[in-house]
């Protein structure tokens, strides 16, 4: 409902709140243990839609479950969720550059010669892993204090506060920010063209049911990401002043989301 129309230059993944809550719930009962190995990998959502012509996931679909995207309102903060996923998944398995290359090896940047492999300790993976649960856990509280905030948890759909529908809602903000958003010109770089379609998204403001919670989530996951980067041991001892550990961080920093005000 209220979906996004806008043509996407870089498509978001598509996963439902259901698979996205379970993949919570899973995370939490069985990955969290200090020993478990998968506490070092981030959290990914397995959200499949196989069958042509579904609007239901393969789970929902399989168990016959509603099967609910994110609210619509929420479609820019879905996005920025991702890429934050997608820096953690990068950092913990060797990548940090923009365009899905490989971490330098030690010693490469500084003296032209490949070396082994950097891989982050396993204390700042595991810290990074247990940020994407705390941010998606987030994520999913903000969508559910939304969505009761304007009417949409069930069949009702009319925004309580000012008596339209929710899509009709939706469309007016697009609209406002399509006509506040400066054109860009047709020499425009990809970046350029990708940073507006991120701009032009919907996402949480102010007034919304579960905007101060959702921002206040997302400065504390940067500020978990930076202070992990800073703390690693690796980081710290044998790689501490390569230019190439330096570039590193401000690499994965620079890719980060800002939180928006």
């Amino acid at each position: 409902m209220g979906e996004d129309q806008e043509e996407e230059e870089v498509p978001v993944p598509r996963w439902c709140m259901r698979c996205l809550r379970s993949t919570l719930l899973d995370w939490h009962r069985r990955y969290k243990k200090a020993d478990s190995p998968f506490a070092l990998h981030p959290i990914s959502f397995d959200c499949k839609y196989t069958k042509s012509g579904s609007i239901k996931c393969d789970k929902c679909r399989a168990s016959q479950c509603n099967c609910k995207p994110a609210a619509a309102m929420l479609n820019g903060d879905r996005l920025d969720l991702c890429n934050i996923l997608q820096v953690l998944e990068d950092l913990c398995v060797g990548r940090v550059s923009e365009h899905g290359g490989s971490l330098p090896h030690v010693g490469e940047a500084d003296e032209g010669e490949g070396g082994r492999p950097f891989v982050l300790a396993e204390v700042t993976r595991r810290r990074l892993a247990q940020i994407s649960y705390e941010i998606s856990s987030a994520f999913s509280k903000a969508e559910t204090q939304h969505r009761k905030k304007y009417g949409i948890t069930g069949s009702k759909i009319t925004h309580p506060e000012f008596g339209e529908g929710y899509e009709n809602f939706c469309h007016s903000r697009r609209d406002l920010i399509r006509r506040t958003c400066t054109p860009l010109p047709a020499s425009a770089s990809w970046e350029d063209r990708r940073a507006r379609e991120s701009h032009l998204r919907l996402r949480l403001q102010p007034r919304d049911g579960g905007y101060h919670a959702w921002k206040r989530a997302l400065a504390e996951a940067r500020q978990g990401l930076v202070l992990a980067l800073t703390q690693d041991p690796r980081g710290r001892g044998e790689y501490h002043g390569a230019q190439w550990w330096i570039k590193a961080q401000e690499e994965a920093a620079q890719r980060f989301p800002p939180v928006r005000t």
